[in-house]
C-alpha cells in the first residue's frame, strides 16, 4: 500500500494523473508548458530553416563560381587569363570550404529542432493535451 501511495504521489507531482474527485475535464497542468515549448521550437525551426537556406544558397553560388572559373581557365588563351581564372577558382574554393561546414551545422540544428518538436508532440499526445 505504501508503494502504491508513493507511486501515486510521484505521478501527481509529475502532473500525470488527477487525484480522486478532481475535475476530469481539466487539462493536465503540464500541457501549458509543453504548448509553450512547442511554440518556441516551431519559431526556432523557422529561423533555422532560413539560416540553412541562406547557407545553401551561398554554397551553391560559390560552387557555380568555381565551375565557371574552371571553364575560363580551360579556355584561356593567355597566361594572364589563366592566372585570373586560377585566382577566381582559389577564391571560390576558400568560400566553399567555409560554407560546407556552415550548411552541415545548420542542417544538424534543423534536425535537432525537428526531433524536439516530435518529442514534445508525443508527450502532449500521451498526456492528452488539447
Amino acid at each position: 500500500m505504501k508503494q502504491l501511495f508513493s507511486a501515486t504521489v510521484a505521478l501527481l507531482s509529475a502532473g500525470m494523473v488527477f487525484p480522486a474527485g478532481a475535475q476530469q475535464n481539466r487539462e493536465n497542468p503540464a500541457c501549458s508548458g509543453l504548448r509553450s515549448s512547442l511554440s518556441s521550437y516551431r519559431s526556432q525551426r523557422g529561423s533555422a530553416i532560413d539560416s540553412l537556406r541562406s547557407a545553401q544558397s551561398s554554397l551553391t553560388r560559390y560552387e557555380s563560381d568555381y565551375r565557371e572559373a574552371q571553364l575560363r581557365y580551360n579556355r584561356a588563351k593567355t597566361d594572364s587569363d589563366r592566372r585570373s581564372a586560377d585566382s577566381a577558382m582559389r577564391s571560390a574554393e576558400t568560400w566553399i570550404r567555409h560554407y560546407q561546414p556552415v550548411v552541415e551545422s545548420a542542417q544538424r540544428r534543423v534536425d535537432s529542432i525537428e526531433r524536439d518538436i516530435s518529442r514534445t508532440e508525443d508527450q502532449m499526445s500521451r498526456l492528452g493535451c488539447r
